[in-house]
């Protein structure tokens, strides 16, 4: 079977002098030699379309027929012996062989549902022998296909009935084309007597690649390649979804070529998507199979392999692919380096034809090669997200930083330790965050199996315990004489909380979903939704990456505000606590100071990339420790927020204000020039509420801080420079006046850990 084409035609010369000498011609032998060699070519053609080389599993005929080869075509044929006759070894096949002075009969029966090499059913099979003996297609009466030619003079016929395949070959040295077209169709009709009704060759709906593939021969134009019918996924049912869906979507065309007296076969398979042509492209061959070789001149196709088959030596397969088209030119011939060669020039031919499109290939990664892949890649995203943050929450320069003058009646509290440990702590919280979220999508992602889900889990369940464990600790570095509080949500609170929840699961696997497509192989499931909704599934991809990106914005916006609506259930009577009063100028509303990281925002928020925080949220989270924060609402805004729970006053405004300072345990004010807090401050002043008011100096430059301590001290009233300085000390946040001295609790980088470092030592001495 694996003899070479020059053996084939050395021999078939010989068989030219059997015909010249009676005596060869009386020698059976001989004659179940010729025959031999006949099938030796055809089996050849069969090597030369194996890319496996490993027959399918045995097939059988449908019940109701035996696909019996007829007993006896006529007078004065002798059956040679079966032990003498080739056999194609292809599973369910018969071969029959009759001989008649210098002619020779030869009838095959293939079953209709032959599973040979790669999916060749049984009509592929009967074309791939009438081209090896080199028959030219003659005509088609009543679904029986004619072919003939060839030296000595050959006539063919092939059919398929209801069950079988038969392939019927009459060669002949001495009578003519009439006389074997005779014979042949009244042996044809011998044996299709037991098949009927015969069936049609089913036409092919047309794709592109009946227009892209090679169909004549390089080095004879006028020869027209043989169309046969290759699968690669084999013809047997596909055993996984996967296989069974790129069956039903790839689409492949198969060309046959006699040249240079060897055997050519162009095949195209068109994929789904560029993914999977990429992927099967990178696919290597077993070491027992097949090995890579080098080809001179190979590097003219982009990214083609060329590999030697062990078992046929002078069979070369080259792969590429274009696009979503995967190409493999296979050549056999007398000697590697020619079958190589010819592959090439095929190969090279086959690729001018081509459309322009990728042609990398794609192997996939291993598990540890995935989920190394997949670790870098979050843990990358986490760092940048970190890496944002920061650089959008830049501290301003040392000159904007605080007044330039310091009065010497002022103690000075160093609040830079403090916040540097709520820095550390931030980053050690970060990183606990980043490791747990970098767990949960890695797992998912990578695909690791049903543990993936426990552990995802268990990664939710720690990003959740790392958040609730850092903010005690902060707690224990700023308030060391006073326990946390805890407030209960409302309703509507917790309705906004739960559909925030909902958002952010959604996002997160949506954001999981294309993150893993995008790092690992498309699942079956992906390509689906691809096919169904008519994209590639590599955009898909992103765009379900891009979807989970803004679901989990909008999901954090939610939570947002539904932390913000716990804010609007902050009242007196709802605390067994004093609240905690919190004025300040409507306009300082838009204020933002540098944010840290920390343990304050939820596990959920990880992904904000705000650089900076609304200045009254860092004030209120500490303050709210203390008790309910309460302010005074704009009027006609009614909008919540994360800092200070709004209330809302008419005409009356300044007998609530008072109420509220009489009842408050602590007074807050964020100092400004406006009347409004004018009126307020030389309220606190006459009501004696001096010595629980805390004065923080907002993140303004140091001249607008000066002009507001200025405008303050004046609005207090208060002209005694002991009690109040005109001047405050460099990098100021909080003010406590006291009645021995003035307390100036200063930190030098001007950002959320120095603001609530700060508020929290103010506050200690309560």
């Amino acid at each position: 079977a694996a003899m070479s084409c020059n053996a084939f035609r050395t021999q078939l010369g010989a068989t030219q002098e059997w015909h010249r000498s009676p005596r060869i011609a009386a020698d059976a032998t001989t004659a179940r030699s010729w025959i031999r060699r006949q099938r030796g070519r055809g089996t050849l053609a069969m090597f030369a379309i194996v890319l496996i080389v490993a027959p399918g599993a045995p097939a059988h005929a449908q019940e109701g027929s035996d696909g019996a080869v007829i007993d006896d075509p006529g007078p004065g044929w002798s059956e040679m012996p079966s032990t003498d006759v080739p056999q194609l070894g292809l599973p369910g096949t018969t071969t029959r062989a009759w001989q008649r002075d210098d002619g020779v009969l030869e009838i095959t029966s293939y079953p209709n549902d032959l599973c040979a090499f790669i999916g060749v059913d049984s009509r592929t099979q009967a074309l791939t022998g009438a081209w090896a003996i080199g028959l030219t297609y003659l005509a088609e009466e009543a679904g029986v296909e004619y072919f003939g030619g060839g030296q000595p003079l050959t006539r063919m016929a092939t059919f398929s009935g209801s069950h079988h395949t038969f392939s019927i070959t009459m060669f002949s040295f001495s009578e003519s084309a009439e006389q074997l077209d005779t014979e042949l169709r009244t042996i044809v009709e011998q044996q299709v007597a037991d098949e009927l009704p015969l069936a049609t060759p089913s036409k092919r709906q047309h794709s592109r690649l009946d227009d892209l593939v090679l169909s004549t021969s390089l080095e004879d134009p006028t020869l027209t390649a043989l169309p046969i019918d290759l699968d690669t996924f084999g013809c047997e049912e596909p055993n996984t979804p996967v296989l069974a869906f790129l069956e039903r979507n790839t689409v492949e065309r198969s060309r046959l070529f006699n040249a240079a007296q060897s055997i050519v076969v162009i095949s195209l398979a068109e994929y789904p998507y560029a993914t999977f042509a990429a992927a099967s492209i990178g696919v290597r061959f077993s070491p027992e199979l097949a090995t890579p070789i080098d080809v001179a001149g190979l590097e003219r196709i982009p990214d083609a392999t060329a590999w030697a088959f062990r078992e046929t030596p002078g069979q070369v397969l080259i792969r590429f692919r274009r696009g979503d088209i995967v190409v493999d030119s296979t050549a056999s011939a007398s000697s590697q380096p020619v079958a190589g060669a010819l592959a090439l020039d095929y190969a090279i031919a086959q690729s001018d034809r081509l459309p322009a499109g990728g042609t990398s290939a794609l192997v996939f990664p291993s598990t540890a090669e995935s989920l190394v892949t997949a670790t870098g890649m979050i843990g990358f995203l986490g760092i940048a997200t970190i890496a944002v943050r920061l650089f959008r929450g830049r501290r301003p320069s040392p000159r904007e930083r605080s007044i330039q003058t310091a009065a010497s009646v002022v103690r000075l509290v160093d609040v830079d330790p403090v916040s540097a440990r709520l820095r550390r702590l931030g980053r050690w919280v970060a990183t606990l965050q980043v490791t747990s979220i970098t767990l949960v999508l890695v797992v998912i992602a990578a695909d690791v199996g049903a543990w993936r889900w426990v552990v995802g889990a268990g990664g939710i369940v720690v990003g959740f315990a790392v958040t609730l464990v850092g903010r005690r600790l902060e707690w224990a570095l700023v308030h060391t004489d006073r326990l946390r509080r805890r407030y209960h949500s409302s309703v509507s609170a917790a309705v906004a909380s739960s559909c925030a929840v909902v958002i952010v699961v959604v996002g997160g696997a949506t954001l999981i979903l294309g993150l893993r497509e995008i790092v690992l192989a498309p699942s079956l499931s992906h390509l689906q939704r691809a096919d169904q909704l008519g994209i590639d599934p590599a955009l898909l991809s992103w765009v379900l990456l891009a979807a989970g990106v803004v679901a989990l914005v909008v999901g954090t916006l939610v939570f947002r505000l539904s932390r913000a609506l716990t804010r609007v259930g902050w009242r007196q009577a709802d605390s067994e606590q004093a609240p905690v009063l919190y004025l300040r100028s409507f306009e300082d509303d838009r204020l933002t100071v540098p944010a840290v990281l920390s343990a304050r925002r939820p596990f959920v928020e990880f992904f904000t990339l705000r650089g900076r925080e609304p200045f009254e949220e860092s004030v209120a989270w500490e303050l709210a420790n203390i008790g309910p924060v309460i302010a005074i609402g704009r009027p006609g805004i009614s909008r919540a927020t994360l800092g200070a729970a709004r209330e809302h006053f008419g005409d009356e405004w300044r007998e609530r204000i008072e109420e509220r300072m009489a009842a408050a345990a602590l007074i807050v004010v964020t100092v400004g020039a406006t009347p409004g807090l004018a009126w307020e401050l030389s309220h606190v002043t006459q009501h004696g509420h001096l010595d629980k008011v805390r004065f923080v100096i907002p993140p303004v430059s140091a001249q607008d801080a000066a002009a507001r301590w200025t405008f303050t001290s004046a609005s207090l009233g208060i002209h005694d420079e002991q009690a109040i300085p005109d001047t405050l000390p460099i990098d100021t946040r909080v003010v406590r006046l006291g009645s021995e001295n003035v307390s100036a609790f200063v930190g030098s980088a001007g950002d959320e850990a120095d603001y609530r470092a700060s508020i929290a030592l103010a506050a200690t001495t309560l």
